[in-house]
């Protein structure tokens, strides 16, 4: 148990089955001030700090006690039953999700209500990270081109800054039309500006949002907030359009990720990885079109299925598990590797269960013969 910033930290339960490591931990806001939520993200995971967990999930959110459990998960080869070292840097709560909001503003008016637009090409050292996105390879090749040679231009910053309705940590600092590209440059917040994310869009006069390449580009000295939190004192997003097209007409939008809260601490605790050897295993030989499915194997934390051939990434097998009790065992989402030939699909549970518990295993619809065996590493 750990507790930091009124934040109390708990390990309930972690499992290494050899395949994948699981530990589960609640998350509890003891001030009551409804920062952990039914969004919690944790960043900043390390465990023994050569160990990380690929992602933390949220498994079910307790409002009147505002408690969490988190399902954290990563690769369990190499990892015993030793003592093992768990430390949270961040804790995010109240994430908001906008979708193709109005900002107010045609991209004509925005552009009007300031200054008439200074720009000039990135100095050394002035652009410290990029960001490129589109749909067409053509056009990714064409927006690394300009980012590596400085051809997008960046806008001198407006005496006086435009908010975005709805937005309380950027506010719009400049935009342009220069030639083909779409300026919008933003200032962000020094610290929720390495949390929340923001992009623009544009929506023409029959109301279809206009699919574009975007760049973004973040300008000046980076602000670190930890290892994997930072921001950049300003951006500038810029959107090509097609054949130097006009967007003074056209209403600009925008779309972002938000959160109400960033508590940033350290919460750690030491806890024993736990090392279960025994699962429920049935060899299949399943022809899924380009591979083929060899084995169905149950832990008490993960459903893996593991086969050989050149997967073509198209619908998966269904693998359903049926409790003593007559319900079915909630499988999180799958993850899926391939190593040459090797092809090995996981699932996650969101528990911990006893395998004596576990009533049938059906393969695309067939029950499946599982024996118990032992898989110990060697």
């Amino acid at each position: 148990v750990s507790e930091d910033q009124g934040i109390r930290m708990e390990v309930l339960g972690a499992v290494n089955d050899g395949d994948v490591a699981v530990a589960f931990l609640s998350m509890q806001d003891t001030t009551g001030q409804g920062r952990v939520g039914d969004t919690v993200r944790l960043w900043d995971c390390t465990i023994s700090s050569e160990y990380s967990f690929a992602s933390n999930t949220l498994v079910r959110y307790d409002a009147a006690t505002d408690t969490a459990v988190l399902r954290l998960e990563g690769t369990g080869s190499g990892l015993g039953s030793d003592k093992i070292n768990i430390t949270v840097g961040s804790v995010l709560g109240g994430e908001h999700y906008v979708s193709d909001a109005p900002t107010g503003y045609t991209l004509g008016q925005l552009i009007a209500s300031g200054p008439a637009a200074e720009y000039a090409p990135p100095a050394e050292g002035q652009v410290r990270e990029t960001m490129v996105g589109a749909s067409d390879q053509q056009d990714m090749d064409r927006l690394d081109q300009l980012v590596d040679t400085g051809g997008i231009p960046l806008l001198t910053a407006w005496p006086e800054s435009v908010a975005i309705p709805g937005v309380d940590w950027a506010r719009i600092t400049a935009a342009a039309q220069i030639g083909d590209q779409v300026h919008v440059q933003y200032s962000a917040d020094s610290v929720m500006g390495g949390v929340n994310s923001i992009a623009f869009s544009l929506r023409d006069k029959e109301g279809t949002v206009l699919d574009l390449p975007v760049a973004q580009l973040g300008i000046g000295e980076i602000n670190h907030l930890s290892d994997t939190l930072y921001s950049s004192p300003a951006y500038e997003y810029v959107m090509l359009l097609p054949d130097d097209a006009s967007a003074a007409e056209m209403e600009l939008l925008y779309s972002g990720t938000t959160y109400d809260h960033l508590t940033q601490g350290q919460w750690f605790t030491t806890f024993k990885l736990e090392r279960v050897d025994e699962k429920l295993t049935c060899p299949v030989e399943e022809d899924m079109g380009g591979w083929t499915v060899e084995m169905v194997k149950v832990s008490p934390v993960a459903l893996t299925i593991t086969g050989s051939g050149e997967m073509d990434w198209g619908e998966p097998p269904e693998v359903r598990i049926w409790m003593q009790d007559g319900t079915e065992l909630e499988v999180g989402s799958c993850s899926t590797s391939v190593t040459g030939e090797e092809v090995t699909m996981t699932s996650i549970f969101t528990e911990i269960i006893d395998l004596d518990q576990v009533d049938r295993v059906t393969f695309n619809g067939q029950e499946l013969a599982m024996e118990r065996r032992s898989e110990r590493d060697t």
